[in-house]
């Protein structure tokens, strides 16, 4: 994975912005939105219109679904999906029909759809009963330029649009449920830069204040996607790179799943150990309402008495002797009630 470290902002914050290497690909990678277990996206054929607009906005590529592995940058590979396509018909005197958000929890969805003059405007409607309501244009949002790619972010509205003043192109701005969507203001910088940030959606975690990000950057060749967090230096202390090793009777056991979940129930990471029992977690925050899961990815046990290794990543000064280079263990566990 290919990891790009810029400084942003004052004092003791700084931000990665960390490429979704897995996920890119020589088409462009469009952002559709994150449900804190899966990530959705639609691959579209690259063309060399970098400065996407008009038509572009419309274009039909193929969606797909991927887990996290591990951290909030590291997936499985995308697996083809088909999401549901909302059209013109479905609201008769709305335009085409870019991209729509649903908010479930408060009953509440906003679309992109292009206008008569060839710009693309946010609607709003309401759930009533069964269906929806007239979408009313959120006119405090809107400009003579474009707004697409809205998504939800615990009520507040997410956005793209080339129109409100930002740092150069299509920026990414933030309007609050609280203001009846009546004004915006942008990310902060490193979510947006001078290039174009076409769609963003909130990681969910507090500690990393992190957003996922679909974007053209300067000196790129086409839309790719980005995780882009923040991190002070008490939450980088709250961390440590850590790893694990699952054997039985001295054998290594393959193939044994580990899942992660925040206190929230959020999925951190997904992922099994290699032929030689082992799992590199990542840069793991150390809270104790984590939790963790391993069973084995053919379904069967895990056998009773296999032993969870513990690892923390350490230097050649410290490490001492060990039969895991790099790696210093930390604290061992017996897994029972297995097979």
């Amino acid at each position: 994975m290919v990891l790009g470290l810029g400084l942003v902002g004052d004092g003791l914050i700084a931000q990665q912005v960390v490429p979704l290497d897995a996920l890119n690909s020589t088409n462009d990678e469009v952002l559709l939105g994150w449900d804190g277990s899966s990530l959705f996206y639609r691959s579209i054929p690259r063309t060399s219109d970098t400065e996407k607009a008009g038509a572009w906005f419309l274009s039909q590529g193929q969606e797909y679904m991927a887990l996290p592995k591990k951290g909030w940058a590291s997936f499985t590979d995308g697996k083809p999906m088909n999401l549901r396509a909302w059209s013109a018909a479905d609201w008769p005197g709305i335009g085409e029909v870019q991209h729509v958000a649903i908010d479930a929890d408060r009953g509440v969805l906003v679309m992109s759809a292009l206008q008569p003059a060839g710009d693309f405007d946010l609607f709003m409607a309401q759930r009533s009963g069964s269906e929806w309501t007239s979408p009313l244009p959120l006119t405090g949002l809107n400009t003579t330029a474009d707004e697409v790619f809205p998504n939800f972010d615990s009520g507040a509205l997410l956005f793209a649009s080339n129109g409100h003043p930002g740092l150069g192109g299509f920026d990414i701005y933030r309007s609050e449920r609280r203001s009846h969507y009546a004004d915006c203001t942008p990310l902060q910088k490193g979510v947006n830069t001078a290039g174009d940030e076409l769609a963003a959606v909130s990681d969910g975690s507090p500690a990393s204040q992190g957003y996922y990000v679909s974007a053209v950057r300067m000196g790129g060749q086409g839309v790719d996607l980005y995780w882009v967090g923040t991190f002070t230096e008490d939450n980088a202390r709250a961390k440590k790179e850590l790893a694990v090793e699952v054997v039985y009777r001295r054998v290594p056991v393959e193939r044994a799943l580990f899942e992660i979940h925040d206190r929230s129930g959020v999925l951190l990471m997904s992922d099994a150990t290699d032929g030689q029992g082992r799992l590199v977690l990542g840069a793991v925050e150390l809270d104790a309402a984590l939790e963790v899961k391993v069973s084995m990815e053919s379904g069967r046990s895990i056998p009773d008495g296999a032993v969870c290794h513990v690892y923390e990543l350490c230097g050649p000064a410290d490490c001492g002797e060990t039969h895991w280079p790099g790696w210093r263990r930390v604290r061992s566990y017996r897994i029972e009630g297995g097979a």
